[in-house]
């Protein structure tokens, strides 16, 4: 199962890391956690069931970061252009800004984005839009 999944994993946590290293402690923390609790018989997609606990151990990892610093990438490592945006990003509140990424970054249907955040796809769809709204806000304030 490592094996399989460990790429999509560690590009899954690289986007949430402050580096490429990070992501990897990430990792490995995720599959620690997931061989401790494999014995569960409810597991229908082992990969989304891995991606829903890298994101509550990024999520644990964020809380333990200084507020106001994301780990959703170093700045300095990013396009000029996109540094806006992805403040904007990181200011969402934690379940738009990670319904956001998981559909429209990570490309997962709202039914598979609802099994990773354990939610309804309805209440992702919902979160997804209030995301957008509030970024399209945003950016129409900062352009006057």
């Amino acid at each position: 199962m490592a094996e399989l999944h460990l790429p999509h994993l560690i590009a899954y946590l690289s986007r949430r890391a402050s580096s490429l290293e990070s992501a990897e402690d990430l990792a490995a923390e995720t599959l620690a956690i997931a061989c401790e609790k494999w014995a569960r018989p409810s597991v229908k997609d082992d990969r989304l069931w891995l991606l829903g606990i890298a994101r509550r151990v990024a999520a644990d990892a964020y809380r333990k970061e200084k507020r106001g610093r994301s780990l959703s990438g170093d700045p300095s490592h990013q396009d000029d252009d996109s540094l806006p945006l992805r403040m904007a990003v990181d200011r969402l509140p934690a379940n738009q800004r990670e319904a956001l990424i998981l559909t429209a970054v990570e490309g997962f249907s709202a039914a598979e984005a609802a099994r990773i955040m354990k939610r309804s796809p309805a209440s992702v769809n919902s979160l997804v839009q209030r995301a957008r709204a509030r970024l399209s806000r945003e950016w129409w304030e900062e352009s006057r």
